[in-house]
């Protein structure tokens, strides 16, 4: 097979005289099955009507077989370009980490319009007591009047950041700015409850209904300390999975002002109590009503995650779909090759080596598309390097022109190492050990082109 399959010229033709018909044949036969000038004479075979007859034949075999071997190649060319599309594991890995990333945050969403909705809940119960402490206050105060003054306090206007959140952290700023309204609103609730509880101890039995009452917004107090540490830290957690996902998010540019409070002289007067409890209930109401907002908001955004998650799912099947696509291409391809081949086309030398290529690089193909679970690779049936073709060829006497050269000799170990690779990337999958399947595939690759290159710089020499 060194030399292309030439079926010779009628100019061409040896004579054999002295030959008997049969012997004649016989040996135009074997001249045809070794790629031999194989047309005859009237001499040859006896008889110019079978002559003819056979030279017709030769004829017609010499077309077919030269539209066999153009038709190889372009199958050949496009195995080549199907066996470089190896995109589709990369992008399917990348759109399902996408999409376990959309999946987490979606997650990490729905748990944050829960705890809103509990800040909610705690925010409105608070308002409701407090609404009632300010109602026992009025009542207190229309009897001691003038026995206290009223305590001022101020507290700093709360700056919340007010920008359209492109991702999530926008949105995540502004739950931030409600849980700390609502903590300062308990530490000062809290500092109120004490301080009422004093001047209530100092206005002796006149106060005592009012420490019931400053007990009572202390205890409102603390328990929404309570639940803003639990929602904190529901927030914190979210933003720390949001972070790993990709998304970035920026810092509160401005927090909570700290509340300062100026008390007037004697913190004496009952009155201040009335004035700081309707405060509370009026900040606490707001933070309810803000609280109930941003609900709103986490819902829609939740939505807007679950149809970005729906999306990526959607082009992950697409993804999968169009890989098993190729693959499936790939193989008519090679099976179209086979038939080519085994209807008994002659090769060059040349042809020869194109088709040792594509050979390997669809043993690479399979064992690629074997992790992606598009292809069963048979371990038992993946030979060793002195059964494919070209170790065929390698070994036999038609590769002697090769045989002293350096390139010959240097080709021998990566061929042996990449059917070595085959199989241990075949068992290491049918083990379930993806990564070392894709190792296995990774130095198979570098094995590969150093084949490929051998085989390469081999053609140049013919």
């Amino acid at each position: 097979m060194g030399n292309i399959f030439t079926l010779g010229s009628k100019n061409n033709v040896r004579k054999e005289k002295n030959a008997l018909p049969e012997e004649a044949i016989l040996k135009a036969i074997k001249k045809l099955e070794n790629g031999e000038s194989a047309y005859v004479t009237e001499e040859e075979f006896g008889s110019r009507e079978v002559a003819q007859a056979w030279n017709q034949m030769i004829d017609s075999l010499c077309n077919n077989r030269g539209k066999c071997v153009l038709h190889l190649g372009k199958v050949n060319d496009v195995l080549l370009d199907l066996t470089r599309m190896d995109f589709a594991k990369d992008l399917i890995n990348d759109i399902r980490e996408q999409t376990r990333s959309f999946e987490e945050m979606a997650a990490s969403s729905e748990e944050m319009a829960a705890s809103i909705n509990e800040i909610a809940g705690h925010a409105q119960s608070v308002a409701s007591s407090a609404d009632a402490a300010d109602r026992v206050s009025m009542e207190g105060e229309e009897n001691i009047t003038q026995a206290f003054n009223f305590v001022e306090n101020a507290f700093s206007e709360i700056e919340t950041v007010n920008k359209q959140m492109e991702v999530v952290m926008d949105k995540t700023y502004q739950i931030n700015a409600i849980v700390d309204i609502v903590k300062e609103i308990a530490d000062q609730t809290n500092l109120l409850a004490l301080n009422a509880a004093i001047e209530a101890a100092r206005a002796g039995e006149q106060g005592r209904g009012f420490a019931v009452v400053a007990e009572e917004v202390r205890n409102l107090a603390e328990n929404t300390k309570q639940s803003v540490a639990d929602i904190q830290e529901n927030i914190s957690q979210l933003e720390k999975e949001i972070q790993n996902s990709g998304t970035k998010t920026k810092e509160t540019s401005d927090r909570l002002n700290d509340g300062k409070m100026l008390v007037d002289e004697a913190l004496q007067s009952i009155k201040s109590i009335t004035a700081e409890v309707r405060e509370v209930s009026g900040a606490v109401t707001q933070i309810s009503a803000n609280a109930q907002e941003q609900n709103a908001v986490s819902e829609n955004f939740t939505e807007d995650i679950n149809k970005v998650s729906g999306f990526a799912e959607r082009l992950l099947n697409e993804a999968d779909q169009t890989g098993r696509a190729i693959f499936e291409v790939s193989k008519l391809c090679n099976g179209l090759k086979l038939n080519i081949l085994n209807d008994g086309a002659q090769l060059s030398t040349k042809d020869l080596l194109d088709v040792c290529k594509t050979d390997h690089l669809m043993w690479r193909w399979r064992i690629y598309n074997m992790i992606l679970g598009y292809e069963t690779v048979d371990t038992d049936k993946i030979g060793t390097h002195h059964d494919c073709r070209l170790g065929k060829w390698y070994y036999s006497e038609e590769a002697d022109q090769f045989k002293k050269t350096q390139l010959y000799k240097e080709m021998e170990g990566p061929h042996a190492e990449l059917h070595k690779l085959a199989k241990e990337a075949s068992l290491a999958y049918k083990g379930r050990d993806i990564k070392t399947a894709e190792k296995a595939l990774e130095e198979m690759d570098k094995c590969s082109d150093n084949i490929l290159r051998s085989l390469d710089e081999m053609k140049a020499m013919l």
